[in-house]
């Protein structure tokens, strides 16, 4: 895409994340590295440096930005005509996915306290209807931009080639989908039910330890725990019951027609925002379940700890002998030899 002449605002995700968090004022010494803090700085720097075209800068928190965030963002792409893209799934997947995402994000509530929340409206799903509420996160930053500038990209429904996601961003920013090669994405890890109540459960058992996804959770409880262990289990998915059906087909009809009402250009079809509900009974975990998934899981962490045992022996007798010849150099007793590789970390197998 930079040979089509879009260029990605800094290249690290981390950095986007990270300038969001500034964006948004939620930074914290406690929580985010000292690089975070000059993240917003950069950003700047890479608006000034930027080449001739058009540049880009994604990140999902964007979503929750206020108004006044939003046009701090827009007010630092001055110089530039600026459009916000916002990317739609239906409602009835975004739930589901919203409520295992925040389980890795070491929140503690049930499915079902979340599903009731979700569909009240209450207190404990305000950062979900922050970040989900497609209505009112399209007015927000058409307030920035104009409504005109905001576009909607619809997620195709389930079962849709894997490459009309792609066509209808391109098609917004003007870009040939067939000039793009594609690589191997890195997976946002989703848990089954069984697998994401078992998380749940253990960061009950955590107590007041690894109280914060950005400060020591994401790294053992997310990635390793979640990603590393109980993802691969894979399990049933969490899906929206039958008892919401009617609910979530309704809210999902008025959030089309106030888009279609408020003049985004859409890329795709604002009918993809209706959801395909499955006669899904009420959403329950046994406990034969969970010891199931808690035995298999402590197994296979068993068998990673052994191979990071053995990795670390081997690392330990690399770093006993290049002891040793260091003391023979400086001693004068060594006899020449050919050069090693430097020590480094054994790679770990799969």
């Amino acid at each position: 895409m930079a040979a089509a002449g879009l260029h990605l605002l800094m290249d690290k995700h981390a950095d986007h994340f990270h300038a969001t968090l500034a964006l948004r004022d939620v930074l914290d010494e406690a929580m985010d590295p000292p690089r975070a803090f000059t993240a917003l700085d950069r950003l700047v720097e890479a608006i000034d440096t930027a080449d001739d075209g058009d540049v880009f800068f994604s990140q999902e928190a964007l979503a929750g930005a206020t108004v006044e965030q939003a046009q701090r963002l827009v007010d630092l792409l001055s110089g530039f005509d600026v459009h916000v893209i916002l990317t739609a799934r239906d409602l009835a997947r975004q739930i589901s996915s919203g409520w295992q995402q925040r389980i890795q994000g070491r929140q503690v509530h049930s499915f079902t306290d979340f599903l009731t929340a979700v569909e009240a409206r209450a207190p404990l799903a305000d950062d979900f209807w922050l970040n989900q509420d497609l209505v009112a996160i399209a007015a927000r930053w058409s307030c920035a931009v104009s409504a005109e500038r905001v576009h909607v990209v619809t997620v195709p429904p389930p079962g849709s080639d894997r490459d009309v996601l792609l066509r209808r961003f391109c098609a917004v920013v003007e870009v040939d989908p067939a000039i793009t090669t594609t690589v191997e994405a890195s997976s946002n890890e989703s848990l089954g039910l069984v697998q994401a109540e078992l998380l749940r459960r253990v960061s009950l058992a955590l107590g007041d330890t690894l109280p914060h996804v950005r400060a020591g959770f994401g790294r053992v409880g997310k990635r390793y725990l979640a990603h590393g262990i109980l993802a691969p289990q894979g399990g049933r998915p969490p899906v929206l019951p039958r008892s919401l059906a009617n609910w979530c087909e309704q809210t999902s009809a008025d959030v089309i027609e106030q888009l279609r009402s408020a003049g985004h250009p859409v890329s795709g079809d604002l009918h993809d925002l209706m959801p395909t509900l499955s006669a899904a009974p009420e959403p329950t975990v046994t406990e034969e379940e969970l010891n199931e998934s808690a035995v298999a899981a402590l197994a296979r962490v068993l068998e990673l700890r052994h191979e990071e045992l053995e990795e670390l022996d081997a690392l330990r007798v690399r770093l006993r002998k290049q002891r040793q010849r260091i003391t023979e150099l400086a001693s004068g007793d060594a006899a020449p030899r050919e050069p090693r590789a430097p020590l480094r970390s054994l790679r770990r197998r799969r």
